[in-house]
């Protein structure tokens, strides 16, 4: 019996630090434009106050996320590569990708012109009454947020994919990694907009409304609840996998960073103060807000670093 021995020399991880970075912008921003609609949108009128602060916040993330992924290229010129009509690939996560940045972009800036009192186009007399009483609600401003927002949700889902897709990875190919991208993104753009919220309040003269407060609060335990399970869910099919799949694990599982501070820190203990009585009280929201954002940026330093060792220290 002849025997074909391959080699398959291991080269060194080409993404780090500043590929999760950009995962965590690009999903935070997402996360942020999920909250400004939450009133234009889903008509939840006590958190009408929180429609611009996530807008601009979506806005500011979406700008600073491409800056570290274009020095993680090496040769940021070569991003135009991928906008080019000539080059998009239908069976590639990365050419789809980039459109929803760019469209997604394109979008959220008509979104905030109309926030902000553009043009206004026809208004029915059954509306009018509405949008005197809520002012989020401008004429227009529904049907765009919607749109807004589905281009919104390809941002952590074409992320997500792009790392699933990728086979030699154990601890990415999973369809649990573009679900947990989405419901991270949501707990970490109610986070984000609940901090721009209370930092606007105590600036300003006006009383405190804690509602808006009490809706991010409900926002955050079901996004960080089901994010937990997704996180189990991923070191169950893990462990129970091959033996690449098992050193995945170990590796994203197994170290301080993910049981110290990604789990204990960063998702059991925000869900221990928002069941708290007071929860929606501006400091001790402050602490639960910061802590998500903590443990949803070093889950992902984790899944793209460590995740990236994997097939590499397995033989």
């Amino acid at each position: 019996m002849e025997i074909i021995t391959l080699f398959a020399p291991g080269n060194p991880p080409h993404w780090g630090t500043l590929a999760s970075i950009y995962l965590f912008l690009a999903s935070a921003s997402a996360g942020s434009l999920f909250i400004s609609i939450l009133s234009p949108v889903f008509g939840w009128k006590t958190s009408s106050s929180l429609t611009r602060p996530g807008a601009c916040a979506a806005l500011l993330l979406l700008l600073l996320a491409p800056v570290p992924l274009l020095l993680e290229l090496g040769q940021p010129g070569r991003f135009l590569n991928l906008l080019n009509p000539a080059n998009f690939n239908p069976r590639s996560p990365m050419s789809w990708g980039s459109w929803f940045l760019v469209l997604y972009g394109l979008a959220l800036l008509i979104y905030i012109w109309i926030l902000q009192g553009g043009r206004p186009v026809s208004i029915k007399p059954d509306q009018a009454a509405a949008a005197a009483e809520f002012p989020a609600v401008k004429t227009g401003l529904r049907p765009w947020g919607i749109v807004t927002l589905l281009l919104a949700l390809g941002i952590p889902l074409y992320t997500g994919t792009e790392l699933a897709v990728v086979k030699a990875k154990a601890a990415w190919n999973s369809p649990l990694v573009p679900f947990y991208m989405l419901t991270s993104a949501v707990a970490l753009g109610a986070a984000l907009v609940g901090l721009g919220y209370v930092v606007s309040a105590a600036r300003s003269k006006t009383a405190f409304d804690s509602r808006p407060l009490r809706d991010l609060g409900l926002i955050l335990m079901a996004a960080l609840i089901i994010t937990l399970v997704s996180l189990f869910l991923q070191q169950v099919v893990l462990s129970t996998g091959t033996a690449a799949a098992q050193e995945a694990a170990s590796l994203l599982f197994s170290n301080a960073l993910y049981l110290f501070g990604v789990l204990l820190v960063g998702t059991l203990l925000p869900l221990i103060l928002l069941f708290l009585p007071g929860s929606d009280r501006p400091g001790l929201f402050v602490i639960t807000s910061l802590l998500v954002v903590l443990g949803t940026l070093l889950f992902r330093y984790d899944l793209v670093v460590k995740g990236n060792l994997a097939s590499h220290l397995w033989r």
